[in-house]
């Protein structure tokens, strides 16, 4: 009998209002531990028949172990604990100031002596190393923790972050307090290497044609996939393999407009094309995240640099906004990727946030507040949702023809 493997990573809480450093002591600050949910997994698909591997990746703790059992969870050690340090949000997690605002939480190596935590490059010969030794085994890889529209978050690194050497000065309170500068530079402007201090995972990795060249374990020097190796890499999934992201896909200006698409008879009626429907957004910041998305879409979007206030009311037809959405979907990781890699892709439709489920805690989904956001990118394009009913968005549909991510209405 043949062993079916399952991937099951597990990234750091590394929200300020929830430190995953505080003490189990303390009754003010909540622990996040997104290996909670890894384990909730394990014991899930445990109950399915076959002989079972688990390889159990944990960033925040730096390890790596393989168990077959939710018995023994502790399982094996992979790699020794020298090569992966444990992150601590108090040495390796900082306050920049970037692009005119202070961005909290963030892991800037370069202001934490570059340990060696685990990032996506890791997780990467993981699977290579399934497609030389074992191919066709790896039936699930599964993130648990933060995500975006660019990806699952590990450990909350931005490409191409570099600090500038100098401080800005902020006033917070009735204090000004110095805050790191830093920048984000054009790596491919200059390079055909990944940014080997940008731990998370980013669509343009399994982008072969960027003719990158990758040496793994060397410091910063490994780059993207080549044609090569994403072979060796697409060998070691079964060919009924999940590749699942259980954080969220959040943009709170985007679910304010598709709310709005919902209410005004998008999902529930037949909208002709011309229709003209009234939209309004609030907020400089909401504005100025969907302008930088998709105002050209739009025939009369207004000029945002000459607003008044943080009101903005525009008209837009239901075909643009149909188009609007498909901008939205072809942005996302799992659109990106979906054509280099081979598993079902399923991950938050996009505008859309996980949370806890209620009753067991200890797993992620969608709560119903959230999927007829779901059914109204199902009702337009070529989407369905997970097979679980946890509420996530099963993207595969999109994967054949690539030109035609519309459903034929």
């Amino acid at each position: 009998m043949t062993t079916d493997i399952y991937m099951l990573v597990s990234g750091i809480e590394f929200g300020a209002e929830r430190p995953f450093f505080a003490s189990r002591k303390s009754n003010q600050v909540r622990v996040t531990d997104f290996r909670v949910l890894a384990h909730s997994r394990l014991k899930q698909l445990e109950k399915l028949p076959g002989k079972k591997e688990f390889i159990l990746i944990d960033v925040l703790r730096g390890e790596i172990r393989v168990t077959d059992s939710s018995k023994d969870l502790k399982g094996s050690l992979q790699f020794v604990s020298k090569i992966f340090d444990r992150a601590d949000q108090r040495k390796h997690y900082h306050e920049v100031y970037l692009d005119g605002e202070v961005r909290e939480s963030v892991h800037v190596p370069e202001l934490s002596g570059t340990p060696r935590l685990i990032g996506a490059a890791d997780i990467y010969d993981q699977i290579m190393d399934i497609g030389r030794k074992q191919p066709g085994r790896l039936k699930e890889v599964s993130f648990f923790g933060h995500g975006f529209s660019d990806g699952p978050v590990l450990v909350n690194t931005y490409k191409g972050l570099r600090v500038t050497g100098e401080h800005e000065k902020v006033k917070v309170g009735n204090k000004y307090v110095l805050y790191p500068k830093a920048r984000t530079i054009d790596l491919l402007g200059h390079s055909d290497l990944r940014d080997g201090l940008d731990k998370d995972l980013r669509p343009e990795d399994f982008d072969p044609d960027l003719r990158a060249r990758r040496n793994i374990g060397d410091g910063p020097s490994y780059g993207h996939f080549a044609r090569d190796e994403l072979e060796t890499f697409n060998k070691a999934f079964h060919p009924e393999s999940l590749w699942w992201v259980w954080g969220c896909n959040a943009d709170s200006a985007l679910q304010s407009i598709l709310r709005q698409l919902i209410a005004k008879g998008m999902l529930k009626k037949d909208l002709a094309p011309e229709t003209v429907l009234e939209l309004r957004l609030s907020g400089k910041e909401n504005i100025q995240s969907f302008a930088n998305t998709c105002d050209t879409n739009f025939k009369d979007f207004p000029d945002i640099t000459k607003l008044k206030g943080s009101q903005l009311k525009f008209r837009a037809t239901v075909a643009e906004c149909k188009s609007m959405m498909k901008i939205y979907l072809q942005e996302t990781f799992a659109f990106k990727v979906l054509h280099r890699i081979t598993p079902r892709l399923i991950a938050a439709a996009p505008g859309t946030w996980s949370t806890y489920h209620p009753v067991t805690k200890k797993s992620a989904w969608f709560p119903p507040s959230q999927r007829p956001i779901n059914r109204l990118f199902m009702k337009y394009f070529n989407v369905a949702e997970d097979h679980e009913n946890r509420g996530y968005m099963d993207y595969s549909g999109l994967r054949y023809p690539r030109i035609t991510i519309e459903r034929i209405l």
